[in-house]
């Protein structure tokens, strides 16, 4: 039966070029002890000891699915659409930039305005930008009926120009009380 110490020496200088994987057969195969690789991998954290990065296994029926091809996400909710090799997209974002011939900036969402996400009529798609998404989605402003929506979406924008007017007048009144004194003695 092996030590610890004989386990540990023998990890490092053999961990280097394995990987976790290959470590827990060759465990063993050297000590005659089953290890479980989460358990290795985190002996190895703990003892700052690096082992070769094991590349996860990627389903093959990504590169077989073809160019154009819609899919339903897991959660059940999103469509998506592959545009390339690599690269899904939302749905209503390809629509959208399809009809209006746009190339959206990663900090756009198109949305959804009477909350539908299968009604992808060019009417019912807006282009909203990432910080007003969060804040319609923290305040509840997304509803099932589009003019509450849009409304929604002008409060957002609202609610954010109220923030920034409140940062700029703090900022403009650090600076006056930073130089109390020296308009005081002008006075």
């Amino acid at each position: 039966m092996a030590n610890r110490s004989e386990m540990y020496g023998f990890l490092l200088n053999n961990a280097s070029s394995h990987t976790i994987t290959e470590l827990v057969q060759l465990i063993k195969q050297k000590f005659n002890k089953d290890i479980d690789k989460k358990r290795l991998a985190q002996y190895c954290l703990h003892n700052k000891i690096k082992y070769k990065f094991e590349k996860p296994n990627k389903s093959h029926s990504n590169k077989s699915t073809p160019n154009g091809t819609i899919v339903v996400k897991t959660d059940g909710n999103m469509l998506k659409i592959k545009t390339s090799e690599h690269k899904w997209e939302y749905l209503q974002r390809k629509i959208y930039e399809n009809y209006y011939h746009v190339k959206l900036p990663d900090d756009k969402y198109v949305v959804f305005l009477d909350g539908n996400n299968r009604n992808f009529a060019i009417d019912n798609l807006k282009v909203v930008p990432r910080r007003n998404s969060a804040i319609m989605s923290k305040n509840g402003l997304f509803t099932n009926n589009a003019e509450l929506t849009k409304l929604g979406i002008l409060t957002a924008k609202l609610m954010i120009k109220t923030k920034n007017i409140e940062s700029e007048w703090n900022k403009y009144v650090k600076t006056i009380w930073k130089n109390r004194n020296f308009i005081w003695k002008r006075c």
